[in-house]
């Protein structure tokens, strides 16, 4: 931890009070591209996309400092890289953006009993005032590749939380910690296109096969 925010923290934890009366949003938008915040992606095994990290600031929220990890379910995803880009005026502290795989179950219920990646320490911080609600900030893209068939969207693939205690958290510019709001990112992963046409050459074949034969019965 670099000397500012060992700083930081010390002056949070001598002048934090009550959390504050308003929340944070932390999503997984699993498609950048439409504008919206989408909770829900389809993709084919070997793909290779984007998801951002989106942190909503709702009612009379302020934010100063931020820290937390991301874990995702390894049986359906690859981590291929990150790039975090901390919205003016956060700087981030940890630029050492450590992962640990395979981890395994169990896990908490978001993810259910299955291997797990964790990428650690997405943060940013500001000796001065943050942004105040409302406000919607993006501060980290991921990429991952799809690696299997399986999901059908009800379930949680892909989620932010408060893994790290003691580094992790979420402080108001007057130094109320913040009890943010984690919602997760579901992947629906279907076999990879050329899959698809092999399947339905197949099943033509098949059907012609066994329409022959019931004709020459």
């Amino acid at each position: 931890m670099s000397l500012r925010r060992f700083v930081l923290f010390g002056v949070i934890s001598v002048f934090c009070v009550s959390p504050a009366s308003a929340g944070i949003i932390v999503s997984m938008d699993m498609d950048p591209t439409t504008g919206a915040i989408e909770s829900h992606r389809v993709v084919a095994v070997n793909d290779e996309f984007a998801v951002d990290i989106v942190l909503t600031l709702t009612g009379d929220t302020s934010l100063a400092l931020y820290g937390f990890g991301v874990r995702f379910d390894t049986e359906e995803l690859d981590f291929v890289s990150r790039t975090e880009t901390p919205p003016s005026p956060f700087s981030e502290f940890d630029k050492t953006n450590p992962f640990v795989d395979n981890l395994g179950p169990p896990y908490e219920p978001a993810l259910g009993a299955v291997p797990f990646g964790w990428l650690q320490r997405f943060d940013g911080g500001t000796l001065g005032d943050g942004p105040v609600a409302p406000a919607v900030l993006r501060v980290a893209t991921l990429r991952f590749k799809a690696v299997q068939p399986q999901g059908d969207g009800s379930n949680i693939d892909l989620i932010a939380g408060l893994f790290e205690p003691g580094i992790d958290g979420f402080y108001a510019n007057d130094y109320a910690e913040l009890a943010p709001t984690f919602q997760g990112g579901s992947l629906t992963v279907v076999p990879e296109p050329s899959s698809l046409v092999l399947l339905g050459i197949a099943a033509v074949c098949v059907g012609g096969w066994h329409f022959r034969r019931r004709r020459k019965a």
